[in-house]
């Protein structure tokens, strides 16, 4: 087996808070390291919560298990091509096909589970139709990072943010604000031709962290660039005072955040250990990253992303 010896090791960075009012959140996440040798998974769901989706809480829940099941497994096949870039058509195929997989794999575990505790209380021979997974509707925002390539996949709201150690940050994947508050789910017929990819290589000259998030967090800024100020507030916090500083104090700026959106507000990240260790000046004050409010934020021109038939944008 080829060990994709050029990436970083990472650091983890994860928090989640319930929204206010809420018996219970909707949101589930995980954030792993070590999958293909040196690298890292990021995945948050956000269940839809609706009185439709009176079962999105599990549906968002199998949602990460089944990014995970699928996405290690390309992980593992990035892992063993190496870190030539020749060998990178064949892998960006392999993402293509993972949005099918993970849609699936999530409709396999809701259709056992409706086996034997079905949703409306009726058999599935009873019903005499086909599953319905409409109760457990969820999006999905996931990311891997193996050696130096970069592999993100977005169903549905949530945001994706790359920071680096000083530059602008950069939002894949995001068109602009959602209209209503309908998102593409994991519970559609075909839903994952509607799922989004965006790959990259990091550069190594940079050390570039990548942050995922519920929406719950962004909808608590008057607009997106706050939450983009916010990033590269938390961004210049890990820089300078380490990254056990800012995992000490996310929950505290999670919970304002869903103070003010009223949704729960998940996220999860991975910074470069080289880079992001605890400083000397540690005990330094900083100012807290931007809270919920319209201070503006910039992005670079974007890379490669394609789309789930493979088209370049």
């Amino acid at each position: 087996m080829t060990e994709v010896a050029d990436g970083p090791a990472w650091t983890l960075l994860q928090g989640a808070v319930k929204g206010r009012n809420k018996k219970y959140t909707q949101d589930s996440w995980a954030a792993r390291k070590g999958i293909g040798g040196d690298g890292v998974l990021l995945v948050v769901a956000d269940g839809h919560g609706s009185k439709a989706h009176y079962r999105s809480d599990l549906g968002s829940r199998w949602a990460v298990e089944a990014f995970i099941a699928c996405a290690e497994v390309l992980a593992q096949d990035v892992a063993r091509r190496g870190g030539d870039e020749s060998h990178w058509p064949a892998v960006l195929a392999a993402a293509r096909g993972l949005p099918q997989q993970i849609v699936h794999h999530w409709r396999h575990r809701v259709a056992m589970f409706e086996a034997n505790s079905p949703a409306d209380g009726t058999w599935p021979r009873a019903r005499g139709a086909g599953l319905d997974t409409i109760p457990y509707g969820s999006t999905l925002v996931g990311a891997i990072v193996v050696g130096r390539l970069l592999l993100c996949w977005k169903l549905g709201d949530g945001d994706i943010v790359l920071v680096d150690e000083t530059g602008e940050p950069f939002v894949p994947l995001y068109d602009g604000p959602e209209l209503g508050d309908e998102a593409d789910s994991l519970c559609q017929a075909e839903a994952w031709r509607q799922m989004r990819i965006h790959w990259q290589r990091l550069p190594a000259d940079r050390h570039t962290a990548v942050l995922i998030s519920t929406d719950g967090l962004s909808k608590s800024f008057t607009d997106h660039s706050g939450f983009v100020s916010f990033a590269e507030g938390l961004r210049d916090r890990a820089r300078d005072q380490g990254l056990d500083v800012v995992q000490g104090q996310l929950a505290s700026w999670l919970e304002r955040a869903a103070s003010f959106s009223g949704d729960d507000s998940t996220l999860v990240g991975a910074f470069p250990s080289e880079r992001y260790a605890p400083t000397a000046d540690a005990g330094r004050d900083r100012p807290a990253p931007a809270q919920p409010s319209d201070r503006p934020g910039r992005q670079p021109d974007p890379p490669h992303q394609l789309d789930t038939e493979g088209t370049t944008s």
